[in-house]
């Protein structure tokens, strides 16, 4: 498992329960070139109180172009933030 709380943009809708859902997120790699993902699965959603903060956590099984993977998405409820906290598998 590996930490990482990466910045990343995110395009998500609201369900019929008013619950957030991502889709699809783009992130900046190592090489400064914008990778985009979709969401294929939400595995789980957490709520939590981080430093003070509520956050929303989500694990998502993502499709990057040739990979799949396991990553927690994180959600920051009064900054408006979202970041990739870690990577599961």
């Amino acid at each position: 498992m590996e930490w990482i709380n990466l910045p990343i943009e995110i395009i998500s809708k609201f369900n019929a329960l008013g619950e957030i859902v991502p889709l699809k997120l783009r992130l900046e790699d190592e090489n400064h070139h914008l990778q985009t993902a979709k969401v294929v699965n939400i595995i789980y959603t957490n709520e939590n109180q981080f430093a003070g903060t509520k956050t929303l956590d989500y694990g998502c099984k993502v499709q990057f172009e040739a990979s799949e993977k396991m990553l927690e998405l994180r959600y920051h409820i009064v900054s408006h933030k979202w970041t990739i906290r870690r990577v599961i598998c």
